[in-house]
């Protein structure tokens, strides 16, 4: 995995570069999920199918990074889902390249920040069992 987690974190960082070319100066914490789900809800009917799924990597990737860096996650592969990011503290594994491109392709009820959001909360609850 630590090969996969290389090339995602360098996915995420892409983003946050390009990004900064726009003017979106992101970090890797709630803020910055929450201006790339703005960025998606401004943009996404701009991209096309290669597009989309160029940026459901690369943000997917940067939710990911941030649920590492805020929530303790840890990068996991799944062998039906791919990579996800496992939640100790909530023995949970959430996976946000999927849902990136749920919300790139989607509504904003598949929101990356309310995904993010969530699992926060049950990281405050002490699992899924608890909410």
């Amino acid at each position: 995995m630590d090969a996969v987690r290389r090339q995602l974190r360098d996915h995420a960082d892409g983003l946050v570069r390009t990004l900064a070319r726009v003017g979106i100066e992101l970090e890797y914490d709630h803020a910055g999920v929450a201006a790339v789900d703005r960025y998606i809800e401004a943009n996404r009917a701009l991209w096309s199918a290669d597009d989309c799924d160029r940026m459901a990597l690369a943000i997917g990737a940067f939710v990911g990074e941030c649920m590492v860096a805020v929530y303790g996650g840890q990068w996991r592969e799944d062998a039906e889902r791919g990579p996800g990011v496992h939640l100790p503290a909530a023995d949970i594994t959430a996976f946000p390249l999927t849902k990136a491109g749920k919300h790139i392709r989607g509504d904003h009820s598949d929101s990356v920040a309310s995904f993010f959001d969530v699992a926060g909360a049950i990281i405050a609850k002490g699992g899924i069992d608890r909410m």
